[in-house]
């Protein structure tokens, strides 16, 4: 959901193709998107160059014969003339006055006013209609920011971090109802998974569009929640079949929340207006990460393949594509390895997959699910000294994403304690980067220019801000125990300083710290 909104951030010529201009005169600069020229077509549309006045019809006197009129010609273009009056048109801006009556010579040129004008209308039209929409899909409040939201799995909470000031605003409690099961069936497992496992509460979540409510898999707790952002308090509560709950996606429109449940292989809808399970698809062996394609058709599941079964024995290991609407699966991807972090190229042509004892990731076909190119990276740092048995829940690179401009793959290599900057299409490394302890989730700010990776590990609880122009670490900002989840979206000033989030010192956006 975060990609998608990416785009919607980035402003209607990013989404639509159509500059306009912006909203109340600062909107684009208050939420720091890029300056642009207004294209000289988007010009003509928006502000005409020239003022026309268009006068009445007025009948053309017969002209005399000349010399350039062919005879047989003349009859014609009288009747032309009689049929199709010419529009006199006054050209102030220019001072040339009114225009002369048409003649032969001239029978072409006199459709030429209308078509102008028409076209200038027809520009116009479009771009209205474009912003219409922009503002329909969720273009943000003037008085809204991007806030960055990290589940911090053990802690039980969710750290708000303004995500252009970099600075933490705040963090909600996700477990105000207690920190046991509060289904009977899955509280009389929970000991045995939380000493096998440790506890996990914060396993998946999604933001709606109106940035008011979110969305929490609450892990070993067996069910997903939905908090107001403004209130802190919990709105409702659904358990799911599984005895974790796992990712989450949300539609664009935030109808639909999408939740993997893991140990039942399915993945189950739910309807957020009426809080209430709508169906549900199978899946692979212990489905995980969800994500949408690009145009929101389709969601796409990886499974990791049942962790408790020996090495070698029959496992569902794949990607799973369901149709968002019916829940229909349309194809299964098979892989020999449990499928880790993915994300989709802006065009929706390639996936760049992450797989279980993987060091690298791998780029594959979303249609034929074929594996086209690998990117093998270092293993360094404690990665260096594992065994691939070691591996934390088997996964040796956890965390992907692309950024704003489609050139850029942010990788997290979660054993080796850093973060691989990869062009795109090259596959060539642009960039080591040292990060924080086990580096286990990346995410593209919406405004491009970052990669947000949060650092899980007991030395770090934090997250690292990676500039994909500088090819750096330019910020670690400290957060609650083992974070790993997270999504960013706009959130109105109002809602953030309701909740207790926004201080003075928050109130603008103008703060460079340097970077």
């Amino acid at each position: 959901m975060a990609r998608v909104r990416r785009r919607l951030a980035a402003g209607p010529a990013h989404v639509l193709g159509v500059a306009l201009p912006p909203l109340r005169g600062q909107l684009g600069a208050q939420h720091g998107w890029p300056r642009q020229p207004v294209p000289p077509l988007a010009r003509h549309a928006l502000v005409p160059q020239r003022r026309l006045r268009v006068l009445r019809p007025r009948r053309h006197q017969p002209r005399r014969r000349g010399r350039g009129d062919p005879p047989r010609d003349r009859l014609q273009a009288r009747l032309r003339r009689r049929s199709a009056p010419e529009l006199h048109v006054h050209d102030r801006a220019h001072g040339q006055g009114p225009a002369r009556q048409a003649g032969p010579g001239r029978e072409a040129r006199r459709p030429l006013a209308d078509v102008a004008i028409r076209r200038r209308i027809g520009r116009l039209a479009a771009a209205l209609g474009a912003l219409a929409l922009w503002i329909a899909l969720g273009a943000p409040a003037a008085s809204a920011r991007p806030v960055l939201f990290v589940g911090n799995l053990e802690a039980g909470t969710v750290s708000l971090i303004d995500a252009h000031s970099l600075r933490v605003l705040g963090k909600l409690n996700v477990i105000p109802d207690g920190s046991t099961p509060r289904d009977p069936s899955q509280a009389a497992v929970y000991p045995a998974l939380v000493k096998a496992k440790g506890v996990d509460y914060v396993q998946g979540l999604a933001l709606s569009p109106s940035g008011r409510t979110l969305y929490v898999s609450r892990g070993y707790l067996g069910d997903v929640a939905a908090f107001d952002v403004a209130s802190h308090r919990e709105l409702w509560r659904l358990q799911v079949t599984s005895q974790r709950a796992d990712h989450v996606a949300l539609s664009s429109d935030g109808g639909r929340l999408f939740v993997s449940a893991l140990t039942t292989n399915q993945v189950q809808a739910i309807d957020t207006q009426t809080h209430s399970f709508i169906g549900s698809f199978a899946t692979g062996d212990w489905p995980h990460v969800l994500e949408f394609s690009p145009n929101g058709r389709y969601v796409y599941n990886g499974s990791l393949g049942n962790q408790l079964l020996p090495d070698g024995a029959p496992n569902k290991m794949q990607i799973t594509v369901a149709d968002a609407r019916t829940l229909k699966v349309v194809r299964t991807l098979p892989f020999s390895a449990g499928v880790r972090p993915f994300v989709f190229s802006h065009d929706g042509r390639r996936l760049y997959v992450q797989f279980s004892y993987f060091n690298g990731f791998r780029v594959v076909d979303p249609v034929t699910g074929n594996v086209l190119r690998t990117k093998n990276l270092p293993v360094r740092g404690p990665g260096a000294h594992m065994k691939p048995s070691d591996y934390p829940n088997q996964a040796a690179h956890h965390g992907i994403d692309i950024s704003g401009d489609g050139r850029t793959i942010c990788d997290a290599a979660t054993i080796s304690n850093y973060v691989a900057l990869v062009a795109r299409r090259s596959l060539a490394t642009e960039a080591i980067i040292q990060v924080g302890d086990q580096p286990a989730e990346a995410e593209t700010s919406l405004d491009g220019r970052y990669c947000f990776v949060a650092n899980r590990g007991p030395g770090s609880n934090s997250v690292s801000v990676i500039s994909y122009a500088k090819r750096r670490e330019i910020r670690r900002i400290r957060v609650g125990k083992h974070p790993q989840e997270e999504t960013e979206g706009f959130v109105s000033d109002s809602v953030l300083r309701a909740g207790g989030f926004l201080r003075k010192r928050h109130r603008t956006h103008s703060h460079t710290h340097g970077r």
